[in-house]
Order: C-alpha cells, then sequence, then structure tokens
C-alpha cells in the first residue's frame, strides 16, 4: 500500500514559512550537483528542456537528481504536441477524433487515447515541479530572508503560546 496523506513539505520551504520543526523532520538527502540533460532527450523534447530547465534552476528546483523527472515531462510534453499536431492533420478529412475500420466501424481516433495519456504525464510531472497553480500555492512561501521568520507567523505563534 502507497503512502498516505500529502507529500511532506521540504525542509526548506518549511523554515522559509516558519513553520519548521525539527522534532518532526527525519534527515533529508539534499542533492547537489549540475542538471545536465540526458543523452535520451532528443528533438522536440530537448527544445521544452532548454525552455523548462533554465526556469527551474534559478528557482532551486532543479539538481542533478531531478534530471531524470524533468526529461520525462519533457518527453511527455513532446509525445502530446505531436499527437494534437497529426490529429489535426486528420482534420482535414473530416471528423479528427473518429477513425474507420476496415470494416466500416466508427471507433475514436486511437492518437486521441495517446494525446490524453500524455497529457496525463504531463500535469502529473507539472504537479512534482510545482508547476501550476494549485501546485504553487502548496508551495507558498514568505518573503522573509532566509533565517528571518515572517512577523506574521511570529505574532501568530506568541499568541499561541
Amino acid at each position: 500500500m502507497g503512502k498516505r496523506g500529502p507529500a511532506p513539505t521540504p525542509t526548506a520551504t518549511a523554515k522559509k514559512r516558519g513553520t519548521y520543526r525539527p522534532d518532526r523532520r527525519k534527515a533529508e538527502p539534499q542533492p547537489t550537483g549540475e542538471a545536465k540533460k540526458p543523452a535520451w532527450v532528443k528533438g522536440a523534447a530537448a527544445k521544452h528542456w532548454k525552455a523548462l530547465a533554465p526556469w527551474l534552476a534559478e528557482l532551486d528546483l532543479l539538481t542533478a537528481l531531478d534530471t531524470v523527472a524533468l526529461g520525462l515531462l519533457c518527453d511527455a510534453m513532446a509525445d502530446y504536441l505531436e499527437a494534437g499536431a497529426v490529429i489535426n492533420e486528420k482534420a482535414a478529412d473530416g471528423n479528427k477524433f473518429v477513425s474507420v475500420t476496415d470494416k466500416g466501424n466508427e471507433i475514436q481516433n486511437p492518437l486521441v487515447g495517446v494525446r490524453n495519456k500524455a497529457w496525463d504525464r504531463v500535469v502529473k510531472l507539472l504537479r512534482e515541479f510545482g508547476m501550476t497553480p494549485s501546485a504553487r500555492a502548496g508551495l507558498a512561501i514568505s518573503n522573509a530572508k532566509d533565517g528571518e521568520q515572517d512577523p506574521l507567523l511570529k505574532l501568530m505563534k506568541d499568541r499561541m503560546n
């Protein structure tokens, strides 16, 4: 059985929010190293890598350990866009979402399923990197400088004690 409940908040995020409690934390690995594009990320996926990697690196969300996940995201984005392009090419023939079998039966174009699965992969991986509005809301941090606590959080904690 998988883990239940929400994913744990990274220690760095908890410290910035002012909610860090050492008694509730386990040692967390702190990966280092430059994130280099894997050799298998090619073609359209490489273009997505070139666009996304600098943004994530600037936000300190990309390390050497994250290269596979970002590569999979870029690959899924390329698959989604390619399937959509092929479906749209078929639009000149009529209904782009329907294919006709050799027996004359109408079925859903198989590329629609391919595109939809790629979309699911893209959305799941975007969430992992905090690249959707709801994912960013879950990662929201205060504007306090490192080591400082948000004054509002401090006031609230002082009133609770």
